[in-house]
């Protein structure tokens, strides 16, 4: 629980110095953030529009415990919330955990985003690729890149005035 927490300040801090860019054209397309959720649990509150599965808002998530709850407001989040959300989801729960908790049939838009987040987080944040090079020149090029990386990876999310935080396979 403890690296989700550390995860959690690492993208909020990133995002929140720009060193992470919310893609709000692509990711925020059909969201409205101005009109009010419905969060109640009845079976009609569910079948509203504005509920707030409905309108793609997966609910707040705790950052020691994991735990996952109805938003804590009838306003809907902004769309940074909404994205580092979504991030935060993305990186605790599988493909199949998520479908369990949001089923894609009932849920396709919340589904779509969560397709978008993912191939975000790996083309964008964490793509590596080793050359023929590297693999040819066996483990302690791997490592060695492994760990220049990390640094990278680091100052891109934290800049050159960040925090450091180490990266613990």
């Amino acid at each position: 629980m403890r690296r989700f927490k550390i995860i959690d300040e690492v993208i909020n801090t990133a995002i929140t110095r720009g060193n992470i860019i919310v893609p709000e054209d692509e990711f925020d397309a059909g969201f409205d953030h101005s009109t009010k959720i419905v969060r109640n649990e009845d079976i009609e509150s569910k079948a509203d529009p504005n509920y707030y599965l409905r309108r793609g808002y997966p609910g707040d998530v705790n950052s020691l415990s994991a735990q996952y709850s109805k938003p804590h407001s009838d306003n809907p989040p902004t769309a940074k919330e909404t994205f580092i959300g979504y991030m935060q989801i993305a990186m605790r729960l599988t493909k199949e955990e998520r479908e369990a908790m949001w089923p894609s049939a009932t849920y396709p838009f919340m589904s779509s985003k969560f397709e978008f987040v993912t191939n975000y987080l790996k083309n964008t944040i964490l793509t590596w690729k080793l050359s023929l090079k590297d693999r040819k020149n066996g483990i302690s090029n791997l490592i060695r890149n492994y760990q220049k990386l990390m640094q990278e990876m680091t100052m891109m999310i934290l800049g050159e005035t960040g925090r450091t935080f180490f990266f613990i396979q």
